[in-house]
Parts: C-alpha cells; structure tokens; sequence
C-alpha cells in the first residue's frame, strides 16, 4: 500500500485561501460589483487579501526554514500537494524551449523596472499623485510575482542565466530585500 504523505494543515489553509478565495471567489465578487453596481468587494479589499496571504506565505516559509526540530523547507512540504506537482510539470513543459524563457527573463527585469519604479517616482514627483494603500499593494503583488517567477526561472533553469551575477536565494521579496540590505550593510 502507498504510503501516504501528512500535510501541513496550515498550508492546506492557505493554499485554500490562495487559490479558491483569491484567484476565484473575490474576482467572481469583483466583477460581479462592478456589472451590478453593488459594493460586495471592492478593488483595496482584494489587494489586502493578497498582500496578506503573500506575507503568510512569506512567514511559513520563514518558520519552516528556521524549525530545527523537524526539518522541511516550503519547497518539500508543496512537493506533498500532486496538484502541484502537476502544476509544476505543466510549467515546465511551457518553458521547454529557451527563447521563450529568455524573453520571458528579460522582459520581466524591464517590466519591474518600469511598473515598480519608473512610474510611481514619476507620478509623485512630476504630477503630484501621492500614492494610495491600494497603489502600495498593487506595486508589493507585482514585485513580488516578478520575484517568484525569476527564481523559478533560476531555479529550474540556471543554465540560461549565466550572464547573471548572482541567482536569487529566495522566492520572497521581503527576504532578498532584507538579504541584499544585510549584504550592503556589512560590506
């Protein structure tokens, strides 16, 4: 008989939390406000819903690296979901070919740069747009995606980025954030 791997149940609740609530329920709510004109949810309430099941992710992943009574990484404790693992596979075989994963890479650095940096110092300097909570959280969101997918670009396929000085050590914004200032601080 197959033996069958424990979960964690609090990554159960956030993979719940992640997929069914934020990629599902709340763009259904969303859009359902804007046609009927209703106010079930509203843009700032979504973005705070994500920001913060980002930084529980950000937390577990913390609390998971640094346990030392059992050891287990995120990373070996998704590996127990086969949703996931077949997500994964689905992922990879998009990026089989290198052009696209370069493009991809590329695009990306440019993307971050422009949407992240760019355009928020410009509008709050020139045009004296100040920037809202939902401003922050949609800048923190797309960072933090522009993030996890150069790592899994790195990750899985380090042989195109050998250009790159350095490949990120972590998926997480916050963590290379603090990382780089700790690398900048000592030297």
């Amino acid at each position: 008989m197959k033996k069958s791997l424990s979960k964690n149940s609090f990554l159960k609740v956030l993979l719940f939390y992640s997929f069914f609530i934020n990629l599902f329920l709340f763009p259904c709510l969303f859009i359902f406000s804007i046609f009927n004109s209703v106010d079930y949810l509203s843009l700032s309430e979504w973005v705070k819903s994500v920001c913060i099941n980002l930084i529980s992710w950000q937390v577990v992943s913390y609390t998971l690296k640094n346990d030392k009574i059992k050891a287990s990484s995120l990373k070996l404790e998704l590996k127990k979901f086969s949703t996931l693992v077949w997500l994964n596979k689905f992922i990879l075989t998009l990026l089989s070919q290198k052009h696209t994963r370069l493009f991809l890479f590329n695009s990306l650095i440019w993307v971050a740069l422009i949407i992240n940096f760019f355009l928020p110092i410009v509008a709050s300097l020139f045009f004296n747009v100040p920037l809202s909570k939902l401003t922050i959280g949609l800048l923190f969101i797309s960072f933090q995606l522009i993030t996890f997918i150069v790592y899994y670009l790195n990750h899985y396929f380090p042989q195109d980025l050998q250009n790159s000085e350095k490949p990120l050590s972590s998926p997480w914004f916050i963590e290379v954030l603090i990382g780089g200032l700790a690398q900048i601080k000592l030297a």
